[in-house]
């Protein structure tokens, strides 16, 4: 089912960006099950009269999502380029190597130097996955992660149903 959802972040720069997605659940909101950076965040269902947030889409674009991570970037204007030659070029197609890496969307938010990644995964186990270190150890992930300009993204990650195994009640 397509639904239409709002990712809204409380930090000293509030976010909203809007998207289509297909997920297998309505999705009332979703509060992050894992966060890095300290900031406040939800993932609501749209009520369908908001504008989608332009965005670039990489990946398989209609199979079903039942986690996200969500990336934020603040990178200064000056670097923003390489930021996401790096990320588009090379980094997410690494990343897609893993079957449960469904797509990325990709949002710059102005000229406040943001940059917004949405990562659809078909389960959490991707975000673990040797796919996903491998992405993150290249040797140009490396100059641009040890850059003086590169400042650790804020990371969050949703989930729209329970990842417990069979046995659990």
């Amino acid at each position: 089912m397509l639904q239409q959802l709002t990712l809204a972040m409380t930090a000293a720069e509030p976010l909203r960006v809007t998207f289509y997605e297909p997920v297998d659940v309505p999705v009332t909101a979703l509060e992050p099950v894992e966060a890095s950076g300290g900031a406040e965040a939800r993932l609501l269902a749209s009520p369908g009269d908001e504008v989608p947030t332009p965005s670039r889409l990489i990946g398989e674009e209609a199979a079903v999502a039942s986690a996200f991570l969500v990336v934020v970037f603040e990178v200064a204007q000056p670097h923003r380029r390489e930021l996401l030659q790096w990320f588009v070029d090379e980094h997410v197609p690494l990343l897609q190597r893993e079957p449960a890496w469904l797509r990325t969307r990709i949002v710059a938010e102005g000229a406040d130097g943001r940059v917004v990644a949405i990562h659809s995964l078909a389960d959490r186990g991707a975000l673990t996955s040797s796919y996903r270190r491998a992405a993150g150890e290249t040797r140009l992930a490396h100059r641009i992660l040890s850059s003086d300009w590169f400042v650790p993204p804020l990371r969050l990650v949703f989930s729209t149903r329970s990842v417990a195994g069979p046995d659990a009640s």
